[in-house]
């Protein structure tokens, strides 16, 4: 079950796009990594209609078996419609199921957006349904959250207080 700033993380990353949009691995992709071999200062953009739309950087891509890469020193960077970087996400160790097209974190994850900076014990994409979850010790960090929130109440809490 979720805590409530799970449930917020959550709803930041749906109302800002999700940091992961698309295949972290795109299909047609995975016949480049034949099982047991490992590749070294791998990056693979994505491009929607000649657009960058996000580019996946990794130390090091294992192909373990048919089914599972193993991912070290994972950043992957979204772009925004102006070329520019709007969201960064960063796991030191990942594995992605090639079958369901799911990735997950083994290690503590970050998504940095230039709205939010969101932590977490781990993360995982369904590239299918495009739906990202960050389970674990969650921790958000919304610098301008008066912005996006309509205060949540926060004057009335602050009434009288210096």
């Amino acid at each position: 079950m979720m805590n409530d700033f799970q449930r917020i993380g959550l709803l930041f990353l749906c109302l800002t796009g999700s940091a992961l949009a698309g295949p972290a691995i795109p299909p047609e992709m995975t016949d480049f990594f034949p099982v047991g071999r490992s590749f070294k200062g791998v990056k693979i953009p994505t491009y929607s209609t000649n657009v960058l739309k996000s580019v996946l950087e990794a130390e090091t891509i294992t192909r373990i078996d048919e089914t599972y890469l193993d991912i070290t020193n994972l950043v992957i960077k979204s772009f925004n419609l102006a070329g520019s970087v709007d969201s960064t996400v960063k796991m030191d160790k990942a594995l992605y199921n090639l079958r369901s097209r799911e990735l997950v974190s083994k290690t503590e994850a970050a998504v940095n957006h230039e709205k939010f900076v969101m932590t977490g014990d781990q993360i995982k994409y369904d590239t299918e349904k495009d739906v990202s979850t960050m389970k674990g010790r969650v921790k958000v960090v919304v610098p301008n959250a008066r912005q996006f929130t309509g205060n949540f109440g926060m004057d009335a809490m602050t009434a009288g207080r210096p």
